[in-house]
């Protein structure tokens, strides 16, 4: 027969292990919890305060304009800005691009009818919104990026080469008209598929948030700091 002193040490060991058994899962959820943070933590440090802006001049691109745009949502680009430097009785972006301005994902800026504006263009949508967007990506409505390995602009510009870098400049291949003389309504790379290499003329990623950024150039821009080449990624010229 038991003492009282018995039923007290079962008492201590029924509430002891039930204690270790809290614990244990105490432990568990604290693990699991730790994982979720930091996976969580490394999936947003991957793409972390970037947001990229694409700046452009279109003119006659109505057939194309589609495909460009579908070219870098799918490669992670937040916002698209368009000059529309159509002619005044011509064409208009809004008439095929309606989903994606409504979507916020392009904006259309007027600037129909004028002249020699591209350089104005890329400055004045740098002006507007360099504190916005932490990089820009300043090409013609015929070029399209391809990235190596890689299939996201902001994982392009989070890698650790550019930490340093204000402005990437990219080389390019060239397409030609691969003797296709009339129109078909196929995507742009089926059209064209051959190219050749030519890395004399480059253009600029720039880098946000520099107020005194001078832009001289269609190719690239003026700036004290640091230009990285883009190791090995192109643009495409079609």
């Amino acid at each position: 027969m038991k003492n009282i002193y018995d039923g007290i040490e079962d008492k201590k060991r029924s509430y002891y292990n039930q204690s270790d058994k809290d614990i244990s899962h105490l432990l568990i959820v604290i693990n699991k919890i730790l994982f979720i943070l930091l996976v969580s933590y490394s999936l947003m440090n991957k793409f972390r305060y970037i947001k990229v802006c694409l700046c452009t001049l279109g003119k006659k691109e109505n057939r194309y304009v589609r495909e460009y745009v579908g070219h870098y949502k799918k490669y992670g680009v937040d916002k698209i800005i368009i000059y529309d430097n159509n002619d005044l009785n011509s064409e208009k972006f809004e008439t095929v691009l309606s989903d994606y301005i409504k979507d916020d994902f392009v904006e259309i800026i007027n600037c129909r009818g004028k002249s020699t504006i591209q350089i104005n263009t890329l400055k004045d949508c740098y002006k507007k919104n360099y504190k916005v967007y932490d990089w820009f990506i300043m090409i013609d409505m015929d070029e399209y990026i391809f990235l190596k390995n890689c299939n996201n602009v902001k994982s392009f510009l989070n890698d650790k080469r550019f930490l340093k870098c204000n402005l990437i400049y990219l080389n390019r291949v060239f397409h030609t008209d691969n003797n296709q003389i009339y129109y078909k309504n196929r995507s742009l790379f089926e059209r064209f598929p051959k190219y050749k290499t030519n890395v004399t003329t480059i253009k600029s990623i720039v880098r946000g948030h520099i107020s005194n950024l001078n832009i001289n150039s269609i190719h690239g821009v003026n700036y004290k700091y640091k230009a990285c080449n883009g190791f090995g990624h192109y643009i495409n010229f079609l």
